[in-house]
């Protein structure tokens, strides 16, 4: 049975869950940044060092403006756009003086935990060296997520002996429907050979351009396929980013050639190889059946000259590629709580989210990550309770 389709923002998670707070009396210290875990002499983990701007007081109020301005403009202005470095300028000046005001004001403050304490901090996509050290080969992609996801959380975890594993996996997201024409084009690797089925879900055409053409990629349409793109990304039929990036791309990103010599010549493309994946292209259409890549045959189109190409590569600079991390501490499937090196809960520290190894570690799916950072946390919760 087909289910609902999902609705609504972030917001519509995080909202009743603050305000549910707000009743229940729960304290929320915001502006506070975890630094140090505290243990006993039995290495249990009782509690947590941070430090905090003084609430209420100006300099909390201005680094709140300060860096709520600073990096709502970093997220509505993507580099991409035209004018964005003057914008990103700006939004870094403000961030600056938020980072300035850390530096001055912020005092140590201690939190003890009678049970526990969880680590959910997210990932460390934008800790961009560990993203070097750790998955250099997704850095070119566009970090999908907070500056918050710095690797913070899983350090913390690692500073008291916590294991981490996954952490080379992340995923690249290259969704090239719709338009849903893109996806009946071909996308080749940088000797002009298909590698990726341009059907299938974005996680998995991203991974492929990553672990099968070493990060580079380009979409081939043709005159026909333009035409039906246009038409399917009219703002009324998709959704408003879509329609631009789509727009962006065919106005800007695309550059069109009418001859096999003159694309080969311009991308370096081996001619022999572009040549052979263009008939074989053909071959699976005139067949009428799957062809070897498992695209059915409906969705096969022979391409016809002239040629169109877009770059949609892990770095493109105007089809962004977003990437977030997989990786993070080890915990026990059951209680949540994080394992050491050799195999052993570490009492009282618990991970969820994308600080942890989850359900989406190795294979992301959409709304995945929302969805297991839900299970892990109520994980925690149930076997705090029970703990007693």
């Amino acid at each position: 049975k087909r289910g609902r389709s999902a609705v609504n923002l972030g917001g519509s998670i995080y909202d009743p869950l603050r305000r549910r707070c707000d009743e229940t009396g729960v304290e929320i210290h915001t502006s506070a940044e975890a630094r140090q875990l505290v243990c006993d002499e039995s290495g249990k983990i009782i509690g947590v060092r941070a430090l905090q701007l003084p609430p209420d007081s100006d300099a909390y109020h201005e680094h709140r403006k300060c860096k709520s301005r600073g990096n709502a403009m970093k997220a509505v202005y993507p580099f991409f756009l035209p004018g964005a470095k003057v914008v990103h300028a700006w939004a870094e000046r403000l961030l600056g003086r938020a980072k300035q005001i850390e530096e001055q004001d912020r005092v140590w403050v201690s939190f003890g935990a009678k049970k526990g304490v969880c680590l959910s901090a997210g990932g460390f996509i934008f800790n961009r060296q560990m993203v070097r050290h750790h998955c250099p080969e997704f850095r070119p992609g566009m970090p999908l997520g907070t500056p918050a996801d710095n690797g913070a959380g899983i350090r913390l975890g690692e500073s008291v002996g916590g294991k981490t594993a996954h952490m080379d996996r992340a995923t690249a997201w290259r969704f090239i429907n719709p338009p849903k024409a893109w996806s009946r084009g071909i996308v080749v690797d940088g000797t002009g050979a298909r590698f990726v089925n341009e059907s299938t879900y974005g996680a998995t055409i991203g991974e492929a351009i990553v672990r099968q053409a070493g990060g580079s990629a380009w979409m081939i349409l043709d005159d026909d396929l333009v035409r039906q793109a246009w038409r399917q990304i009219w703002p009324t039929k998709v959704l408003p980013f879509q329609w631009q990036l789509g727009a962006l791309n065919m106005l800007f990103g695309k550059k069109k050639f009418r001859s096999i010599e003159a694309v080969c010549s311009h991308y370096g493309f081996d001619e022999i190889v572009l040549r052979s994946t263009l008939r074989a292209q053909s071959a699976a259409v005139q067949s009428g059946e799957t062809d070897s890549f498992g695209k059915p045959a409906s969705d096969l189109h022979e391409l016809k000259l002239p040629l169109h190409i877009i770059d949609v590569s892990l770095g493109a600079r105007l089809l962004p590629c977003t990437v977030l991390t997989m990786g993070g501490l080890i915990v026990n499937e059951e209680t949540g709580q994080v394992k050491d090196d050799d195999g052993n809960d570490i009492g009282g520290l618990y991970a969820a989210g994308r600080t942890a190894v989850g359900i989406p570690s190795w294979l992301y799916m959409s709304g995945l990550s929302i969805a297991d950072c839900i299970f892990s946390g109520l994980r925690v919760a149930d076997h705090i309770s029970r703990e007693g």
